[in-house]
């Protein structure tokens, strides 16, 4: 596998060059992080020393338990560590490519609208994504018809979720599957609040609930000490219609 030492080594060159951005185990993100982080992820290899490069932008204002986001692998930005004596000057061009080109400096909610067009096509978006982007523009109505989108296409197998006769009651594989199925169903439902929510408009109630889920997830995934608590972009744009001309 790539190791913690090996990643290191292979952002060294472009956390020279960019300073706004940190390493933290196999992610590279840019500091501080505001409802999304952004940056890059060393994928898990699947053979040893093999290093897979994607950029991603994850939304920390997602169900817990279910961090969504979108992203796409960086073409180029792959090899094998060692073997490859190319793969660190190519992994650089791709990183700034990518820092220059999709995930620039100012990424944020306000603008996410152009970054989801580097996603792939051919793959598209998950609804949770969409729907969490699309309520976070302050576009509740169509948030909520990709939420019930989803929801239509999971409750019946989430409940109906088993486990076949060849896994051994009590075993790890069976406690395994009890537990996804739990969060499966827990996710669902944090969902279908949030479909509530956006069926009555009403931003309040929705923001109050992301910030809490967001706070989770921040402790979660151990960025307390990058974060900076901010109003979504619905809550700024109400404030700014209240204020006096």
């Amino acid at each position: 596998m790539t190791t913690a030492t090996q990643v290191a080594q292979l952002a060294s060159a472009f956390l020279q060059h960019y300073p706004d951005f940190v390493l933290e185990k196999r992610e590279i993100f840019r500091i501080p992080v505001r409802h999304l982080v952004v940056g890059f992820s060393f994928a898990p290899p699947h053979y040893k020393g093999h290093v897979d490069l994607y950029w991603r932008v994850k939304f920390l204002f997602s169900p817990p338990h279910f961090l969504v986001g979108i992203g796409r692998q960086i073409d180029g930005a792959n090899g094998f560590f060692g073997e490859d004596q190319t793969l660190p000057a190519r992994l650089l061009k791709e990183m700034e490519r990518a820092a220059s080109e999709v995930i620039v400096s100012g990424t944020s909610l306000d603008n996410i609208l152009s970054v989801q067009q580097h996603i792939n096509a051919s793959v598209g978006m998950p609804y949770p994504s969409q729907a969490l982007m699309y309520a976070a523009l302050g576009r509740f109505l169509e948030a909520r018809a990709v939420v019930e989108k989803y929801l239509d296409l999971n409750w019946a197998d989430a409940n109906a979720y088993g486990t076949p006769p060849s896994v051994v009651l009590g075993s790890k594989q069976w406690e395994k599957r009890q537990r996804f199925k739990v969060q499966w169903l827990e996710n669902l439902r944090n969902l279908d609040a949030l479909r509530v929510m956006l069926a009555e408009e009403d931003p309040a109630p929705i923001a109050a609930l992301w910030h809490e889920w967001e706070a989770m997830t921040v402790k979660v995934l151990e960025l307390e000490r990058f974060w900076e608590p901010s109003p979504f972009p619905f809550e700024s744009k109400i404030a700014g219609a209240g204020s006096p001309s």
